[in-house]
């Protein structure tokens, strides 16, 4: 198992996470605003860049920008998830190892 799949697999662990959106993909901060009033948060929690709203299934792989496609993520498993997503053959391990089928 390489150093990537092992990373994946802890994030998915660690979260049971179900995934963000490249910079071109127009995002609506009324439906980012929307998620984290139905969390009851009125900020992003930890320090600045620790934590994110999130695309469950990021924008430039067919997620929609809806409140139902939202998450809450921090720490290592932001990190490893963001690096999944720049490379289409590391978010499909992703995605088959992390989202609910």
């Amino acid at each position: 198992m390489n150093k990537l799949t092992k990373i994946l697999l802890l994030a998915c662990l660690l979260l049971s996470l179900p995934y963000a959106a490249d910079a071109q993909t127009p995002r609506s901060s009324a439906v980012r605003r929307a998620y984290q009033k139905h969390l009851g948060l009125k900020k992003t929690p930890g320090d600045p860049g620790e934590c994110q709203y999130d695309h469950t299934i990021p924008l430039k792989y067919g997620g929609k920008d809806e409140v139902g496609n939202f998450e809450l993520i921090c720490g290592p498993v932001l990190k490893a998830k963001e690096k999944a997503e720049r490379n289409p053959q590391a978010w499909e391990i992703w995605a088959q190892e992390c989202l609910p089928h």
